[in-house]
């Protein structure tokens, strides 16, 4: 429930929050979320301690990554590939010595790294009890032989994963969240942690998730991401000009498809001078604009859904209707209730919003059909 960010979260919430993490980083088939279910957690830095702690404990005993680094260096004794020229240029044979080149099986990796400093992170700046500081402490013994890097300097496009590391996906998806929605400031007095996510970090988690859940749950809806063409006409200048469309979530389902547009605020509506309460105009904008260039591109049925994180307001989003002959719908998803309830909505707004495109089409056929016969 994002209505707040200031206010402490239920335990609820910040499991939900790390089976959405496990969903975004691909990880969803390796979490254990029964390790989880008892626990209780104050605010989103002991979640995240946590998480790091049983991952890498359990990933200690499957083996840390390690990596080959080529070493060249003056040795008493043979090692690895004698290199000659360099041997005779430094004179290393006159010093009873001779330069070798070989490889060592270091600790030290990008992957370890990042886990490294933002342990050390929230050991040295979260919120965590007694208990869990201990024993992050004693996780990050492990990484003795790591070295320390800045927070700011992970360039995250450039983190690659293999079999060999693809359980550190989940891990690193703690890390990104810590640094991406956690890190507030970095200065000459140090280092300041929120206590929870900024409104972007969880929009970017909540988009994430959506696409990730769709795609392992429905892919016979070929769940995508695209980038969605506007409809131009005549002679065009500026294209260049105009703003990228590019869609949260697309389900197709034969004929049908439906955009589903994200939406991850403190409000779900917008309040006029009078106390009038409606769904934001910008919100409803931009989705009319996605289903309809979408739909002039192709020849499908298009329909709209705003799936809005429920906040704690008195009312939410229950819209549907057809606006220019395409259904849109505006729902909010509890993000506060048993993750089992959290599928059932999701599932249960994609069957809606499938039904009614196809009741939809039933009743402008049979209408087509009635029109047709009058004017005989």
């Amino acid at each position: 429930m994002p209505a707040d960010s200031s206010k402490a979260k239920s335990s609820r919430v910040l499991r939900n929050i790390y089976v959405m993490l496990a969903y975004a980083f691909d990880s969803i088939s390796r979490i254990e979320t029964s390790s989880f279910s008892g626990e209780e957690f104050e605010n989103l830095h002991e979640l995240c301690a946590e998480i790091l702690i049983q991952g890498v404990e359990a990933q200690t005993m499957r083996g840390l990554h390690r990596d080959y680094l080529r070493i060249r260096d003056e040795l008493r004794t043979v090692r690895g590939r004698i290199d000659f020229a360099s041997t005779t240029t430094t004179a290393a044979r006159s010093r009873g010595a001779i330069v070798c080149e070989f490889d060592e099986y270091l600790l030290d990796t990008q992957h370890n790294r990042i886990l490294k400093s933002v342990m050390e992170l929230l050991l040295a700046e979260g919120k965590l009890d007694q208990y869990r500081r201990r024993r992050l402490e004693d996780a990050l013994h492990v990484f003795d032989e790591v070295r320390s890097i800045s927070p700011r300097s992970i360039r995250w496009r450039d983190v690659h994963y293999t079999r060999l590391t693809t359980e550190y996906k989940l891990m690193h998806g703690i890390c990104w969240m810590v640094l991406e929605g956690l890190l507030q400031r970095e200065s000459k007095d140090g280092i300041q942690l929120a206590s929870w996510l900024g409104e972007e970090a969880e929009s970017r988690l909540y988009e994430r998730f959506l696409l990730r859940y769709y795609q392992r749950h429905n892919p016979e809806l070929k769940p995508s991401a695209p980038h969605i063409s506007w409809d131009l006409g005549g002679d065009v200048q500026g294209e260049e000009q105009l703003p990228v469309m590019r869609s949260d979530v697309v389900l197709t389902n034969g004929s049908c498809a439906l955009v589903i547009d994200a939406k991850y605020y403190g409000s779900s509506f917008q309040r006029s001078r009078f106390g009038k309460v409606t769904l934001r105009s910008e919100h409803l904008y931009q989705l009319l604009s996605y289903v309809t260039n979408l739909a002039h591109k192709s020849d499908m049925a298009v329909s709209g859904l705003l799936l809005y994180a429920k906040t704690n307001e008195d009312i939410a989003p229950n819209f549907s209707a057809s606006i220019t002959g395409h259904r849109i719908y505006a729902k909010a998803l509890d993000l506060d209730a048993p993750w089992r309830e959290v599928e059932e909505q999701l599932d249960a707004v994609v069957k809606t919003a499938f039904s009614g495109m196809k009741n939809d089409r039933v009743e402008s056929w049979s209408s087509r059909k009635l029109t047709e016969s009058l004017c005989e």
